[in-house]
């Protein structure tokens, strides 16, 4: 247990001087072109917009309501959730690496991804969708888990969760929508989760992912 506590104060301490570089890194550029076109669609809020749904322009919305019209407060949402998402992707890597040092490394990984660095400065739709994708693994891991150990009851509650999860994830980005197969193959490989299909839970799930995202269509 010290151990695993230890290791969380690790990850901890580097996403927080990850958090404190980019936040530095934000005020040292302009927006780029896409950041200018979020910022401009938050001005003028709307259920969705031609090419992608509100999420990026609500963040930016209640970002600059907060601390006013410049790239730090446009680009902060960005920032916290690259933060928030990587925490995450640690404590996925800790459900299969308890109290070993090598659950550190995936963290490691993902902050070296360029991919991933740029969306944790410059605010986009796949930044949310990069945390909700994650949030709804580690979810789904939880509820793996506890099928395999036969913890249904405990299960049951997560899918609620992941069904939310699913919900803002397409409220960030049409892409989301691939999860649904991606579980759905699980689902059916794996013997000891099949029960799922015949579970309401599952279906309950994707209904309020749905509902979240009924205002887009």
């Amino acid at each position: 247990m010290r151990n695993n506590h230890q290791l969380a104060l690790t990850a901890l301490v580097l996403i927080l001087a990850l958090t404190a570089l980019r936040m530095w890194f934000i005020t040292t550029i302009n927006l780029a072109e896409d950041e200018a076109y979020w910022w401009v669609c938050s001005q003028h809020l709307a259920l969705s917009y031609y090419d992608h749904p509100p999420m990026a322009s609500y963040l930016i919305a209640l970002a600059v309501k907060l601390g006013g019209h410049s790239e730090i407060w446009v680009r902060l949402p960005a920032v916290i959730l690259g933060g928030l998402t990587s925490w995450i992707v640690f404590l996925i890597s800790c459900r299969f690496w308890p109290n070993h040092p090598v659950s550190l490394i995936p963290l490691v990984l993902l902050n070296l991804i360029p991919l991933f660095a740029v969306g944790a400065v410059i605010i986009t739709p796949d930044t949310p969708l990069a945390f909700c994708w994650v949030l709804c693994l580690y979810l789904l891991i939880r509820i793996f888990q506890f099928t395999a150990n036969n913890e249904i009851p405990a299960a049951q509650k997560i899918w609620y969760f992941a069904g939310v999860g699913f919900g803002l994830g397409l409220l960030s980005k049409y892409m989301m929508i691939l999860l649904v197969p991606c579980v759905g193959l699980v689902l059916l490989v794996d013997p000891h989760l099949r029960r799922w299909w015949r579970e309401k839970e599952l279906y309950l799930a994707v209904i309020i992912g749905l509902l979240i995202f009924l205002p887009v269509v």
